[in-house]
């Protein structure tokens, strides 16, 4: 979809200094209703802050705009600062109506005698004529029916909330009767319009949190909503496919990432007289362009132009990624920072050489393929048959190791489209002729191509990529082929630079740094994959507007090359009617069962034993629990030992029918011999030998694991009091971390769970799944009771 640069944003002229005044009202607003919103926030949270400051919320609901502890208000104007900030209109609507009611209110207020609320109508008076006056600042677009969803969602989510909020009431009512429940329930999710004094009692005060908690979500949802901003769709349409192609075939020799542009999931601005154009798709609010603007390198300037006011216009945070060293000073003369972001290999075909050291490594992995008979393929798409490229798009969809494509500044997101025929596709066969692996490649300029899908059976040699790579190079020559763009490097230079001898500190520790986030994110393998072939590497920048924004482009970017995934109803319902529909008729339905009868078991017992109750538990119940509890438990451990032994079954029948070789080894597996390498001394030898002289241990069959001993709640729950009681406070690590076995760490964590119900010991976690800190509180008397019915064996009574 293209956006016409044809019409600005509107702006009119104003003296500089009255201008430079009311250009920063937005920012003006945003920080006020920022601040009292974390104001508000503070109160609701913490009510030793709310009593200390309460002539502060005196004086501001006096003279500015009222405030209120309660955690929905305060949620709602930090949305609100921020969509002041970003300058929505609906924004400027919304302060400007809330203004204008407390200003007429303030005037009926003074009117009869209430002079206490002048000042407070004076300051928004004045506050309202200043937003007037810089009603043009405020420009950004929001969705279309953005004000009718909206309401729709702040109704429906308040419903639910009170809904939510009356089930718990019931369950926990406290001293409040019966008849006003679902009343003080709706109020409370409201923000509490009726004071409490209004109902003849309360429930739990816990209930208080959650149910303005639910306002809050509700008051959350809706205002998302409404300030949403405009998501552009990405798409192209038209001609406008056809109008990138014919730019590319006149401009594209530059860039090796111009073919990407016509991903068909991006929209398109061009400049005015047609001859540039940039593409983007719009992530979180950011405007994601890649790579350099497409065209005549004298138009990129209005383009960028024009691509800017389209960002500027819907509120969204322009960012590039993978732009040239040309591209980036382009972009920053209008405005925009750069930042390396890394490097891009290329590899000149008339000097690539696999002679040499610098290239033993790779020279030895094209070597070892090539022995095994592996051959290579090279020929462009539009010489495949249909049911070859779909052949070819199957083993890519197979071999590709996530739900999705990756890929966004140098990725094409399709492969076997007819409109894609000049691209390359490199294919590489075992000896039997099956394909192993491939590479496919996207024209750049009439004598380059870029690497754009890279893929490979798990059961391929390893060096089959070399191997590829170094065929292509050789039949690249027939092609017309001299340039050839591989992976993009990131943070290229710091892991070069932190290597060498003399590195700083700081550099060392940035790469350090990468080598942990390389666990995840493959940043070192992509440098290393690259460097083997000795490219030349040519840097690639990150433009972005503000530095405050750099936070939002990169969770942009990741979304954007599908590093992170952006959760969503629609997605997670796809996924499990996908998940039932693969399974098909192998679907166990008596195995989920099973499962969910021992889960609901064994929740039922620990919510009966944590819980607190209104009412005693009764003890034969419980003990039936208990029983059933441990029943489950056997019928497990004897199902999973049946499958074992089934598993040994198999495993005997199968390799009684195998016999030993009597032949020697074939004459082209013999080949296969490595070079023989002695890289150990006299002295290695030695330490070889005294070790295989060495006498051999005598093979033993272990069956500790078939019985393990009891281990006394009881007696942990000492250890685990004296330990406190010396600490003071630990985490459960370490107050695990002599544990000998598994059922010792069992063991004191329900230790942990009784000293809780005793109040004891006072347990804090910051996030789910994080460290659970443990802290002493029983004094230092005796120490709470530890009882011993976790230790006591229950006997089942058989018919």
């Amino acid at each position: 979809m293209s956006v016409s640069e044809e019409t600005p944003i509107p702006a009119r002229a104003r003296p500089p200094a009255r201008a430079r005044f009311l250009s920063r009202v937005p920012e003006a607003f945003a920080m006020f209703f920022a601040g009292l919103g974390l104001f508000c926030g503070a109160i609701a949270l913490v009510p030793a802050l709310r009593r200390l400051l309460r002539p502060v919320a005196w004086f501001l609901d006096r003279v500015t705009v009222p405030v209120s502890a309660n955690l929905a208000y305060a949620v709602f104007l930090l949305l609100l600062a921020a969509a002041i900030g970003a300058r929505k209109k609906v924004a400027w609507w919304l302060v400007v109506g809330y203004l204008g009611l407390l200003f007429l209110a303030d005037v009926l207020l003074v009117a009869v005698t209430e002079w206490v609320w002048a000042a407070n109508g004076l300051v928004c008076g004045a506050a309202l004529l200043v937003l007037i006056l810089a009603r043009g600042e405020f420009y950004a677009e929001t969705r279309r029916g953005a004000v009718h969803r909206a309401l729709l969602v702040l109704l429906l989510g308040l419903g639910a909330g009170v809904l939510a909020g009356w089930a718990l009431v019931e369950i926990f009512p406290g001293t409040l009767p019966r008849g006003q429940r679902l009343l003080w329930a709706t109020n409370r999710v409201l923000g509490g319009l009726a004071s409490s004094g209004q109902f003849d009692g309360r429930p739990p005060r816990p209930l208080f949190f959650f149910l303005g908690l639910f306002g809050a979500v509700a008051l959350l949802s809706a205002a998302t909503t409404l300030f949403r901003s405009q998501r552009m769709e990405a798409a192209l349409h038209g001609d406008e496919e056809p109008r990138i192609r014919a730019l590319l075939r006149a401009y594209g020799r530059d860039d090796s990432l111009g073919y990407f542009a016509t991903r068909r999931d991006k929209a398109v601005v061009f400049s005015p007289s047609g001859k540039a154009a940039v593409t983007y798709r719009v992530e979180a609010g950011v405007a994601l362009a890649s790579g350099d603007p497409v065209g005549d390198p004298e138009a990129w300037g209005p383009a960028i132009a024009a691509w800017l006011d389209v960002a500027r216009k819907y509120a969204w945070a322009p960012a590039v990624m993978g732009a040239s060293t040309e591209g980036a000073t382009v972009y920053a003369r209008y405005g925009l920072g750069a930042i390396q972001l890394g490097d891009e290999a290329i590899l000149h075909v008339a000097r690539f050489d696999l002679d040499g050291r610098e290239m033993r490594v790779t020279r030895q992995a094209v070597r070892r393929v090539a022995r095994t008979g592996a051959t290579t393929r090279v020929r462009r798409h539009s010489a495949l048959t249909e049911e070859e490229m779909g052949q070819i798009v199957d083993r890519a969809d197979a071999w590709r190791d996530t739900e999705t494509e990756r890929g966004f500044s140098m990725a094409l997101d399709r492969l076997g489209d007819p409109a894609d025929g000049d691209c390359l596709l490199v294919e590489a066969f075992d000896a039997g002729g099956r394909l192993i692996a491939l590479l496919s490649f996207v024209p750049w300029g009439p004598d380059g191509i870029s690497l754009d899908l890279m893929r490979r059976d798990r059961g391929a040699p390893n060096g089959v990529m070399e191997f590829m790579v170094a065929e292509l190079c050789a039949y690249a020559p027939k092609l017309g082929v001299r340039r050839i763009s591989l992976n993009f490097a990131v943070f290229r230079s710091a892991f070069e630079e932190g290597a060498r001898i003399g590195a700083g500190p700081v550099l060392r520790l940035w790469r350090r740094l990468l080598l942990f986030f390389s666990k995840w994110w493959q940043l070192e393998a992509l440098y290393r994959s690259n460097v083997k072939y000795q490219p030349q590497w040519f840097p690639r920048f990150l433009c972005y507007g503000d530095a405050g924004s750099l936070a939002r482009v990169g969770l942009a970017s990741g979304i954007a090359e599908g590093f992170v995934s952006v959760p969503s109803l629609r997605k997670l319902w796809g996924k499990g009617h996908a998940h039932i529909r693969a399974m098909g008729a192998d679907w166990d339905l008596d195995q989920t069962t099973e499962f969910l009868v021992v889960a609901a078991t064994l929740l039922d017992l620990k919510a009966a034993r944590l819980l607190p109750a209104a009412e005693v538990e009764d003890e034969a119940d419980l003990a039936l629990l208990e029983a059933r509890d441990l029943l489950f438990a056997r019928l497990l451990q004897y199902r999973a030992y049946k499958r074992i032994a089934d598993i040994f079954s198999e495993r005997l029948d199968s390799e009684a029918r195998r016999y030993p070789r009597t032949v020697g080894l074939e004459a082209h597996h013999a080949e296969l011999l490595p070079e023989v390498v002695i890289s150990i001394g006299p002295d290695g030898f030695a330490k070889l030998a005294v070790k295989a002289m060495q006498p051999k241990a005598r093979p033993q069959v272990y069956v500790d694991h078939i019985h393990a001993p009891l281990v006394s709640v009881q007696e942990q729950a000492a250890v685990v009091v004296a330990m406190l009681r010396e600490a003071g406070d630990a985490s459960f690590q370490q107050l695990t971390q002599d544990a000998p076995d598994t059922l010792t760490v069992v063991a004191r964590f329900l230790a942990l769970l009784e000293l809780y119900r005793e109040k004891a010991v006072v347990l804090d976690q910051d996030e789910a799944l994080g460290e659970l800190m443990v802290r002493w509180s029983g004094g230092d008397g005796a120490g709470a009771a530890v009882t011993d019915e976790f230790d006591r064996v229950v006997e089942v009574e058989t018919a």
